[in-house]
């Protein structure tokens, strides 16, 4: 089960993609940011075992982790709030 606490343990300018596939598996989607030229791993998860968050893993050109940033996962969003 994947936690905050367990994206804790990877280190950012030091673990790479094997590291972070080791620590936490595959990632839900993947995606890529052209204006860093970063590769990015998004995972989903329950923040404090509540939020449906992603969790998204930036990775350089040379594959090593860059930045992580979480946010609420928008599969679970709610898109229509007003009936009409």
């Amino acid at each position: 089960m994947l936690t905050g606490e367990k994206f804790a343990t990877i280190k950012i300018d030091k673990a790479t993609k094997e590291d972070v596939l080791r620590t936490i598996g595959r990632p839900a989607e993947t995606s890529r940011i052209a204006m860093h030229d970063y590769e990015v791993w998004s995972y989903r998860y329950k923040e404090s075992g509540v939020w449906n968050s992603l969790m998204h893993v930036h990775f350089d050109a040379n594959g090593i982790v860059r930045m992580m940033q979480n946010g609420p996962d928008p599969m679970f969003e709610v898109r229509d709030r007003f009936p009409w």
